[in-house]
């Protein structure tokens, strides 16, 4: 059992088994569908169809170069094994076979790669070429949780898409109840893409972890279809796949097993500020009484029409008084309370 205590301290790996909780989400999502590339999958039946094109690719990369055979290809791997081995954990020591499996994937990524260059006919399930396995464990929690961005808009928060040229996807801001987001497109792969990117950072220990923390971020501000359509409103989502449940479901199931690189969370500035916005008294009092009482926008807008410091906005009053004076014995008691107190 202690044999191997040196050795493993030593290994740092750098292609990773999934975690159980994060495989357990959507154990399709870190599967490969056509191809295997590395020795995790190797023995799986379902891809083994897939070995003999490996050959061709493997025979295609050896005739580009007079001289050129498996034999010595096999040698020079040899001095690479050592190597090799510390990137996989639990795997068997199998030399010969392991040089061979090194060549003949290898071979297979860079002729691959080579064909996609060249504009050539694509291969179906490119996917699979992302996809990882990958180990994690943290846990960390947040003490305050931000708010979902149906919630964050009634407390008078907005939101806009700041896509451009130069911006990236990570690029989100808040700053005085703005919240900028660049335009995200959810399509059928990205799940997949965003489950091995995740599930990467998570092993890897890279710091910050963006896409670990994006989804997070996203994950709070998405909890139901209501905020993926407030989100499609306003540019933010572009929705490719179906409905808007489905890009909610999406966000949240991809969260689970994943947690924050804390205190190192990529969004804690962005997380914090809306929080604190959110929870300032007019702006509570205003998400209170538009949640609760408000269902036509003419009283939204009544209510907006004070700002944070309680002064009313310059604006066209043309109609509303007369307005006022109908529907003031309608108002809950707690507002026209809070009316008195303005």
């Amino acid at each position: 059992m202690f044999e191997d205590l040196d050795k493993s301290s030593f290994k740092s790996n750098s292609i990773f088994k999934v975690n159980v909780r994060l495989r357990e989400s959507n154990p399709d999502a870190y599967t490969p569908k056509m191809v295997s590339i590395g020795p995790y999958h190797r023995k799986n039946p379902q891809l083994r169809p897939m070995e003999k094109y490996k050959l061709l690719y493997l025979r295609r990369f050896l005739q580009r170069k007079e001289g050129l055979d498996v034999e010595f290809c096999t040698s020079e791997l040899q001095i690479l094994k050592e190597k090799a081995l510390k990137c996989y954990e639990d795997i068997e020591d199998i030399s010969h076979e392991f040089c061979q499996m090194l060549l003949l994937d290898g071979c297979f990524v860079v002729e691959f790669i080579r064909e996609r260059w060249c504009e050539v006919e694509q291969l179906p399930k490119e996917k699979d070429m992302i996809i990882i396995t990958n180990d994690a464990n943290h846990q960390i929690m947040f003490h305050k949780v931000m708010q979902n961005a149906t919630e964050l808009s009634e407390a008078g928060v907005s939101f806009a898409d700041v896509s451009s040229d130069t911006t990236k996807l990570l690029d989100i801001k808040f700053d005085n109840g703005l919240m900028r987001i660049p335009c995200f497109r959810v399509e059928h792969g990205t799940e997949t893409l965003l489950r091995n990117l995740i599930a990467y950072e998570q092993q890897s220990n890279v710091h910050p972890s963006y896409f670990s923390d994006y989804a997070i971020f996203m994950d709070h501000l998405i909890d139901s279809d209501k905020d993926v359509n407030l989100l499609r409103q306003k540019g933010i989502i572009v929705n490719c796949i179906a409905n808007d449940k489905s890009v909610a479901s999406l966000f949240n199931k991809i969260r689970n097993g994943v947690v924050p690189t804390y205190p190192n969370f990529y969004y804690d500035l962005e997380f914090r500020q809306a929080i604190e916005y959110s929870e300032k008294p007019w702006n509570r009092m205003k998400a209170n009484l538009k949640h609760n009482y408000f269902s036509s926008p003419w009283e939204y807008k009544y209510l907006d029409e004070y700002d944070e410091e309680g002064e009313e906005q310059e604006e066209d009053e043309c109609g509303k008084e007369e307005y006022e004076e109908e529907e003031t014995e309608k108002l809950p008691k707690e507002l026209l309370e809070y009316q008195e107190l303005r």
